[in-house]
């Protein structure tokens, strides 16, 4: 048996293992990943297996929360850390004579990618039945209709501790290749964020078991400070971006800290920094190590209020709950190329700094629905 060559690199979440084989076909794959091992298998078309085995794993890993991705030059194993934080020496138990030297990926040239992109569905309201008589959940009458291989639910598509949620979400995963989904402010309503995120991260493992079964099924990716590399040269960074709320706006937003269990001004400002950290960290460490990446940003809250928020809010404090301003932030800058958010219920298409800011919200059942400019079958291209 041969042995396949690598690469790794490691944030505080996750470690991501490079295999440089090209062209792995998914009936030909085998990858089993337990707490402190990880073990690869795959035949090629001459009959040949070629294997990749870490046993130990330097730290543990949540077996649950790791995947892979297949591209077209190598295979992806993202490795989530049980303890999030922990530096790793090496990949095993640092016995590794065949490690490689980092490499530049090839230059390739790539067919653009369309995403369909929405949020704020509001699935949790009532929504007239489609055969015309009485009301429903929305989880049971919305439908997505493909216009890409590829949706992007950017939040505030329902609540996370109703089973309506994953009912909707396992259906659209029939229809697509993959679906990106970023927690917004609802998902913990009636509930916990942290609750929420559980949740969200069972169904994505229930998701990665059922499709072993069924692999027509879809994968389902939760972005919660996550890097998805799309392709060779696109990277997704997408985690929740809560804003920051000033001293002038608790008042007015105290609606939505009732609506969650042990919820803060100070847990939602903390939640803030967090974010805004690891996704500067990202954009850094991709842009000194990986400078052939564009980056696509995926968030729920609105990376600056400079046509993003209704006109008639703009005098208001409340802004400061509805978007950040990061336009003069460090982050604001290459190779990002295009941002996509919702939670204002204000669409727009614009460009700030070179950067894209896009946004197709459907908003409250009803009037709103009808005026905010959605589009059922919105697509970017990448």
């Amino acid at each position: 048996m041969n042995k396949i060559p690598y690469k790794w690199r490691q944030t505080d979440r996750e470690v991501v293992v490079s295999l440089l084989i090209k062209n792995v076909r998914q009936e030909a794959l085998k990858v089993d990943i337990h707490q402190r091992e990880c073990h690869v298998s795959i035949t090629l078309p001459t009959g040949v297996e070629i294997v990749f085995v870490l046993d130990p794993l330097f730290h543990s890993v949540d077996p649950g929360r790791s995947f892979y991705q297949i591209l077209p030059s190598r295979l992806n194993i993202h490795l989530s850390k049980l303890c999030q934080g922990q530096h790793w020496q090496y990949l095993d138990d640092g016995n590794q004579p065949e490690h490689i030297e980092q490499q530049q990926p090839p230059s390739i040239i790539e067919n653009p990618i369309d995403i369909q992109i929405m949020s704020d569905l509001h699935l949790e309201l009532f929504f007239p039945r489609r055969e015309g008589i009485g009301v429903l959940p929305g989880y049971h009458v919305f439908e997505c209709t493909p216009s890409a291989r590829i949706l992007a639910l950017l939040g505030d598509i329902g609540l996370a501790v109703h089973g309506g949620l994953y009912d909707f979400l396992e259906r659209q995963l029939h229809k697509y290749r993959h679906i990106l989904y970023v927690i917004g402010n609802y998902e913990g309503y009636d509930s916990t964020y942290d609750h929420a995120r559980v949740e969200l991260q069972d169904f994505a493992s229930r998701m990665r078991a059922q499709r072993l079964s069924d692999p027509t099924l879809g994968t389902f990716i939760l972005l919660d400070r996550t890097r998805y590399d799309l392709t060779e040269n696109v990277t997704i960074l997408g985690c929740t971006l809560w804003s920051f709320v000033t001293k002038d706006a608790e008042r007015q937003c105290l609606h939505n800290f009732h609506r969650v269990h042990d919820w803060t001004v100070e847990k939602y400002n903390s939640a803030h920094a967090e974010d805004l950290k690891w996704l500067t960290n990202e954009c850094a460490i991709i842009r000194t190590q990986e400078p052939h990446r564009r980056i696509i940003v995926f968030t729920h809250h609105g990376p600056t209020r400079h046509g993003t928020i209704a006109p008639q809010y703009m005098g208001s404090p409340i802004i400061s709950a509805f978007a950040s301003e990061l336009t003069t932030h460090p982050v604001w800058a290459p190779p990002i190329s295009l941002w996509a958010f919702g939670h204002t219920h204000y669409n727009c298409d614009q460009v700030r700094d070179g950067i894209r800011v896009v946004s197709n919200q459907r908003g409250y059942d009803g009037i709103e629905a009808l005026t905010s400019g959605f589009s059922a079958d919105f697509v970017i291209r990448v």
